[in-house]
């Protein structure tokens, strides 16, 4: 069973601290989004958010964040974000919508992606993923094991599940309305990563979905967005009611520093 629970708390007070911990995602963050409207509500001049904990948050998560931002401004409160973890920081900084907030900790160091890979020497890996929103995280995890394999950075690592999470999810939400499995395909080729998803879908026009209105921030197209935003290459190609989504890495492979070397 996927386990993406979302663990919230306040700290009440001026300013009001709110803590976040588990997976930040589609499916529970309204919950979030609540806690901070209702704060911001109060009488307090500004709302803190502690975010070092999430484990992960996928572009419906980082909407929330940037609208009650938006929203703090028009209530002449401040938001800020006291911890963030490297996933989200780079999130921000890729997206720019981190000028939004009135001050943003700096993220530490990247910390590894714990993962059991497949085999340190496989060039492909093929699995079914149900068509389900609680699947995103058993085959994000899948992906991202596989690839961890080539030595990636820790930072691409968490580029890969970004995307792999948006395009299942998009997949589910929007495709296979039949309730067929999403088959993904990876593969390495060179110093190339290749993730192909396929699954039942309507043709749509992916290269005119446009850039998120900071201004007015709407649930479509976010994923898209922010899929561009983190691979190398994005594709949709639609044939018989079936869409091939291709998304590409280069295999930048992570640096460790040699015994006795100075850090940097």
């Amino acid at each position: 069973m996927e386990d993406d629970k979302l663990q919230l708390g306040i700290k009440g007070g001026s300013p009001a601290v709110i803590h976040a911990s588990g997976e930040l995602n589609y499916r529970n963050c309204d919950s979030l989004s609540t806690l901070i409207r209702d704060a911001l509500g109060g009488d307090v001049s500004a709302v803190e958010l502690a975010l070092g904990e999430l484990d992960f948050i996928d572009s419906s998560g980082l909407r929330i964040l940037v609208t009650a931002a938006q929203e703090a401004r028009k209530l002449g409160r401040s938001l800020n974000i006291i911890s963030l973890t490297p996933q989200l920081s780079h999130m921000l900084d890729v997206s720019g919508f981190r000028r939004l907030f009135d001050d943003v900790a700096a993220p530490p160091s990247r910390a590894e992606i714990p993962a059991a890979v497949p085999s340190p020497a496989a060039k492909s890996y093929y699995f079914e993923a149900p068509a389900d929103l609680a699947a995103c995280q058993g085959a994000r995890d899948g992906v991202c094991n596989f690839a961890a394999g080539a030595g990636l950075s820790s930072l691409d690592l968490a580029d890969i599940k970004l995307a792999v999470g948006e395009a299942i999810s998009n997949a589910v939400r929007h495709g296979t309305c039949g309730g067929e499995a999403i088959q993904i395909q990876c593969e390495i080729e060179g110093e190339r990563l290749q993730v192909m998803l396929k699954y039942p879908s309507a043709a749509f026009d992916f290269q005119g979905i446009p850039a998120p209105d900071v201004g007015l921030l709407s649930e479509g197209g976010m994923g898209i967005y922010f899929m561009k935003l983190v691979m190398d290459a994005v594709n949709y190609e639609f044939k018989d009611g079936i869409a091939v989504l291709t998304l590409e890495k280069r295999i930048r492979k992570s640096r460790r520093p040699q015994r006795g070397a100075e850090q940097p």
